[in-house]
């Protein structure tokens, strides 16, 4: 923990009394702060709260404010009890404490103290549970310690920072579709739940002329094969809308168009890294307010992928970069934010 740690010396609390000052030096440094002008504010991810029932929530309160009585300064304290847009690192804990206090908060002076810093282990101390606590400083832009640092004024331990950075966003275009004046064609999407593929679909292709038939919306195999059977008869352009991870999957695409002498297909492949699937997962949860693709199904589509080749029986292979539009700025930023720990 940050102010506290267990009595029991575990990693979680196995009960509302197993706990401890982490250092006796805690309170003293804390009303250091108070005395050089500092406002003191707690922010804590307590997801279990969301379904706990009303007398384990008021076991928390009491645990919360015994602690506080314990420190003997005053705190704000923000619990976020659930996995929304408040959940570190998600940065939704800090702007609500803005805009409910209208607080003027000097960003150069301003810090976190956070445990969850992705250190590595160095016996006898064991490595972080997750690295929440300093990809939530570098989302709201404040200088970050732990509290070795902090507290003890330990030098900073190495740790192991996460690979993928949301920011970091490849400025690529979508691929000219080149699509046939002439004759009709059928495309299927191959990518990862998240990649950016149905967006793609929907508000590319569909534009153009073409039929969506998405495993999504129809759920069936069979009505998916019924779709493309009669789009082809009836000489249209349609794009199949399915993760189709490996040849397999494409196999039964491909006899269908075999079966009728159709041979005008072409694959468009995601090029969507399986990282930025897992944040444009989260991404969705939190701006939509709906349920996430399991993330099991983007761990299984890697270990399924096979890359698309011509030799399958399309025509080419053309690979589609993820291209994120945003509707609202607010979008964009919380987009560029980091909305994972390490735990998905």
């Amino acid at each position: 923990g940050t102010l506290i740690s267990t009595k029991s010396g575990h990693t979680f609390p196995s009960n509302d009394d197993d706990w401890k000052l982490w250092h006796t030096g805690v309170k003293s440094r804390l009303k250091t702060l108070i005395s050089e002008g500092f406002s003191l504010v707690l922010f804590t991810n307590q997801a279990q709260l969301e379904i706990s029932s009303n007398s384990r929530k008021e076991l928390f309160k009491n645990k919360i404010e015994n602690i506080l009585n314990a420190l003997e300064v005053p705190f704000t304290v923000l619990i976020a009890t659930a996995r929304d847009v408040y959940r570190k690192p998600s940065p939704g804990m800090w702007d609500y404490y803005i805009s409910k206090t209208q607080a003027r908060i000097d960003i150069e002076s301003s810090f976190y103290v956070g445990d969850a810093a992705g250190r590595i282990a160095e016996k006898p101390k064991k490595s972080d549970f997750d690295i929440t606590d300093r990809l939530f400083a570098r989302n709201v832009g404040v200088q970050f310690y732990t509290p070795d640092e902090f507290f003890l004024n330990e030098p900073p331990r190495p740790f192991k920072d996460v690979d993928f950075h949301p920011h970091e966003i490849p400025i690529e275009n979508y691929p000219d579709l080149k699509i046939p004046s002439k004759s009709s064609e059928l495309i299927v999407m191959v990518g990862c739940p998240a990649s950016g593929k149905s967006y793609f679909a929907r508000t590319v292709l569909e534009p153009k002329g073409y039929l969506r038939i998405s495993r999504d919306d129809l759920k069936l195999w069979t009505k998916c094969r019924d779709k493309i059977s009669n789009a082809i008869s009836n000489q249209l352009n349609v794009v199949y809308d399915a993760t189709n991870p490996d040849k397999e999957s494409r196999k039964t695409i491909l006899d269908i168009c075999s079966s009728m002498n159709f041979i005008n297909v072409r694959c468009f492949l995601m090029t969507t890294s399986e990282e930025r699937c897992i944040h444009n997962n989260r991404f969705r949860q939190l701006v939509n307010n709906s349920n996430p693709v399991p993330h099991t199904a983007i761990i299984t589509f890697t270990k399924r992928f096979e890359e698309p080749t011509i030799e399958e029986g399309f025509k080419c292979v053309v690979k589609v970069p993820f291209v994120p539009k945003f509707q609202y700025l607010e979008h964009e930023q919380l987009y560029k934010k980091y909305l994972l720990g390490r735990r998905k």
